[in-house]
């Protein structure tokens, strides 16, 4: 499928330097079709703005993307080139980690994913000890073209059925469906030394993507202190939930490294006493040690672990 690159376009760029970090302005092409050397008459609007920010003192660059478009069957990437050769990509999916070989895209019927693969949190490449990742938020769809990480923001399908129902549902009203208008994306570029589990790739992208949530305080309440204390690298908080039936707090916890765990995890909250691991449907489970303020918890790899605290 062709492709046209459209930053070209830009009329020049912006710079402000602060204490902290340098952002770099991109602006769009301010206009439409016109501007590009090939017409294209199923782009009716694309106009685009970018800043980029550089901190002086991180690793890492926060890019914002902002898109104002309408088209038919077009699709928008945002393409981070690299000096690795590798065609080989780690993905985040749900609960682990996967490392996969490029999407060669060989099927060409309307069901099939035109070449990108999942990475919910973020996707990097690794060549000779070091790596380059790229964080998102919300937008999982990544593939690796010998070094340039593509990453998908944006599609507009003219006839989306598969994106209701693949193979056997025709969608009459799609008009909707094709993310016409302005959107605003944010990605996190960090580059690292080693592997991604030495580096808290998992960690920090989750923090990028997923904020820590606010506390469950029941209304008119004072806010108490955050429940429990600070996970080991690698074992993350997928939960944190009012049982369904009774008192108490459920945890979720999930082990992304692959590796056997065994951590106390602290208890801040004084009213929590006892607990214990349960199923995903909060049944009476197993109970667990907990002295000191603290519950002794045993993971196995990419377990994904309920605890209820009573």
């Amino acid at each position: 499928r062709p492709r046209r690159p459209v930053t070209v376009h830009s009329d020049g760029i912006g710079i402000v330097r602060s204490r902290a970090h340098t952002d770099v302005f991109v602006p769009g092409s301010g206009t439409c079709e016109p501007k590009y050397s090939s017409a294209d008459p199923r782009t009716i609007l694309l106009d685009f703005s970018q800043r980029w920010r550089f901190y002086h003192h991180r690793p890492i660059i926060d890019v914002r993307t902002e898109i104002d478009w309408s088209a038919c069957d077009r699709r928008v990437r945002l393409c981070f080139p690299t000096t690795m050769k590798t065609s080989r990509m780690l993905t985040e999916i749900p609960f682990g980690v996967i490392e996969r070989d490029r999407y060669e895209m060989t099927e060409t019927c309307w069901n099939n994913a035109n070449g990108d693969w999942p990475a919910v949190s973020w996707g990097a490449l690794e060549e000779k000890g070091s790596g380059f990742a790229v964080f998102n938020r919300g937008t999982p769809s990544y593939r690796n073209e010998d070094g340039a990480l593509l990453v998908s923001v944006l599609r507009s399908p003219t006839f989306p059925n598969c994106l209701e129902e693949p193979g056997s549902y025709s969608a009459p009203v799609y008009d909707g469906m094709r993310d016409a208008g302005r959107h605003v994306f944010r990605h996190r570029l960090v580059f690292y030394e080693g592997g991604w589990k030495e580096a808290c790739v998992v960690d920090a992208a989750r923090e990028f993507n997923q904020p820590v949530p606010a506390a469950l305080v029941p209304e008119g309440s004072p806010a108490p202190a955050w429940p429990i204390g600070p996970l080991p690298d690698g074992v993350v908080l997928a939960a944190l939930k009012r049982p369904h039936d009774d008192g108490g707090l459920v945890l979720r916890l999930s082990e992304m490294h692959g590796e056997e765990r065994s951590f106390d995890l602290e208890i801040r909250r004084g009213e929590f006493t006892r607990a214990e691991k349960t199923d995903f449907l909060e049944d009476p489970g197993t109970p667990l040690e907990m002295s000191g303020g603290a519950v002794r918890v045993d993971l196995r790899p990419f377990e994904i672990a309920t605890l209820r605290l009573r």
